[in-house]
Parts: C-alpha cells; sequence; structure tokens
C-alpha cells in the first residue's frame, strides 16, 4: 500500500536518520516523502518583546535559510533512493504545527529523529517525538542517531499484549515485512504460559504471506523487548499504544515511550483510530 510519510527535520544527525529510515519505508512501501522543516519565530525574537528587529531579521533568514537547506537534503537523498518527495519551510510552533499535520489527514505516517533521553524540546528531538507518540493519530516512526545508509526492514519485532492497539501494530508490521521480504517477531511479555496475543500476531503475519517467529518471556515488558531486540538486531520494532493512557503493566502507552527512549533500533508506534 502507497504511503505518504512526513518527514520533520532541522538537519540535525537524529533527524536526518529519521529522513533515512523513512526514506527506505516509502522505497519499500512504494510510497512519497514529504520534507517539513519548521521554523520558530520564537528562536529568533519574533515574539520577544523589545527585540532589535534588525537582529530579528538577520535571524529569522538564517532560520529560513538553514530549514530550506533541512529539506532540500532529505529531498536529495529521497530522489536518489528513487522516491517522489515534495519540501515545504512553515513557521509556527513545533508541536503545533506537526499535530495539525498529522490530522489534516494527508499522510498516513510522521518520522522524527530523538536522542533519546536528553529530550531536547526545542529542536524535533525527545520530548517533541514522545508527545508525537501520544498524540498523533497516524502511525510515527522515531529514530535515534544518524544512520550511514539506507536501513532495511528484514527483522521486524512486533511486541504484543492482545489489545486492539497490538493488533493494528500487527497488521502494519507485517505489511512491511511483507513489502520488504522479511521476518516478524511476535514478542510476549509474560508468565511462560501460552499466549493466545503472541498467536494473534502469528495469525495476521501469515495472512500477508509473511514469515513469522514466536517468543514469549518472562519478565518487564519494557526490559524484554529490550532485550530482544538487542539479540536479534532488529531493523525495526511496531508497537501500540494507548496515547495519553500510557498504562505500563501492558505493552501500550508508556511502555511504548519508554522503547522510543531506550531502544536502539526505530520504534513505529501505532495509535488505535477509535481513539480519535
Amino acid at each position: 500500500m502507497s504511503k505518504a510519510i512526513l518527514v520533520a527535520t532541522d538537519d540535525s544527525p537524529c533527524a536526518r536518520g529519521a529522513a533515512a529510515s523513512a526514506t527506505a519505508l516509502a522505497a519499500i512501501l512504494k510510497g512519497r516523502i514529504e520534507a517539513l522543516s519548521i521554523v520558530d519565530p520564537v528562536d529568533f525574537g519574533g515574539s520577544a518583546a523589545g527585540a532589535a528587529p534588525e537582529l530579528a531579521e538577520r535571524q529569522a533568514r538564517r532560520a529560513h535559510d538553514q530549514a530550506h537547506a533541512a529539506v532540500d537534503r532529505v529531498a536529495e537523498d529521497a530522489r536518489a533512493a528513487g522516491v517522489p518527495v515534495e519540501t515545504s519551510v512553515v513557521e509556527g510552533q513545533v508541536r503545533a504545527v506537526l499535530d495539525d499535520r498529522a490530522r489534516v489527514g494527508d499522510v498516513d505516517l510522521v518520522a522524527a529523529g530523538t536522542h533519546g533521553r536528553t529530550g531536547l524540546d526545542r529542536y524535533l528531538l525527545g520530548s517533541v517525538a514522545t508527545h508525537l507518540v501520544r498524540t498523533s493519530p497516524v502511525p510515527v516512526l522515531v529514530v535515534h542517531g544518524a544512520v550511514d545508509s539506507l536501513p532495511t526492514y528484514e527483522t521486524v519485532v512486533v511486541p504484543t499484549d492482545g489489545s486492539r492497539h497490538a493488533a493494528r501494530a500487527a497488521d502494519l508490521g507485517a505489511e512491511i515485512a511483507a513489502a520488504s521480504g522479511g521476518t516478524v517477531h511476535a514478542l510476549h511479555a509474560a508468565d511462560g504460559r501460552p499466549s493466545d496475543p503472541v498467536v494473534d500476531v502469528l495469525d495476521r503475519a501469515t495472512a500477508a504471506g509473511v514469515d513469522a517467529i514466536e517468543t514469549v518471556r518472562d519478565g518487564r515488558p519494557i526490559r524484554v523487548i529490550e532485550s530482544y531486540v538487542d539479540e536479534t538486531g532488529a531493523d525495526l520494532v511496531v508497537m501500540g499504544t494507548h496515547g495519553r493512557t500510557g498504562l505500563d503493566r501492558r505493552l501500550v502507552g508508556s511502555v511504548t515511550e519508554r522503547a522510543v527512549r531506550v531502544l536502539d533500533a526505530p520504534v513505529l508506534s501505532v495509535y488505535d483510530d477509535e481513539d480519535h
């Protein structure tokens, strides 16, 4: 299924990593990229009382030049990968602009970079990415750090708790694995007994024509996920999320937010339509 992927970029290493991962995803899903850079007037004194007009104007020009350079870099890499791309630079508050774009209905997925533990609000990093995971009605791809080359998505880990959020994540994970010729790894943190949630993911993978591997382990969900991702060298983790509810006891909400912060692998969070 063709997908429109919105790539939020400030040309930081993390944002470039998100752009590369999104471009690779668009390539296998026969989608397109929309590269967006947001210039916040606060950053150049646009809303500061008493700011020198000349200084604010110079800072604004510099900010816009940097923003255009950022989206141009994304566009160049996307075209090199054979992915259709459009670019735009807008002024506004980063969270508000991304919230609006996610809700307009013309994008299927949003990609952003994050420093993880640092969570710097003034860039498209950290807490902005976490905010998107909590609130975006479309899936959010979060990537840590720079990416040396376009990644593959052959090992797709789908943690599950049996919720409908996890079911939606399983469908998307299977779709990506099918397009990339990869394998779905159904993962459940439990008490060691047979797990219906894992069976559900396996059934969805089978329906998509994808090979699947099931794993059930004891332990805290985030620790189980982190360990398994390290062991398998996962290319992508696809997780459901409740967003605002953030229930730690299930693989939704805050567990997904923690995964975004601590996992080295890209995390694709999936919010359920019925929550909006």
